[in-house]
């Protein structure tokens, strides 16, 4: 009866994880000087990105995680 019940967890999990969407985002252009931040092109991106997947877009964001930037970048 355990085996039945690890196996029957086992698929309920898969099935979840099978209709998830994971959305991987590099982040945007850098200065070509080599400055910090984002270059004009950069910021443009950034915030069509936050059009695409802000809080008024038709897709449902559970999570966003993000990389703490170095502080030499």
């Amino acid at each position: 009866m355990m085996l039945i019940r690890s196996l029957l967890g086992l698929s309920v999990a898969s099935l979840a994880f099978a209709e998830s969407t994971v959305y991987l985002i590099r982040h945007g252009e850098k200065p070509a000087d080599g400055g910090t931040g984002l270059n004009a092109q950069g910021v443009q991106r950034s915030q069509c990105l936050r059009n695409v997947f802000g809080s008024s877009s038709g897709y449902d964001i559970g999570y966003i995680l993000g990389q703490t930037p170095k502080k030499s970048e």
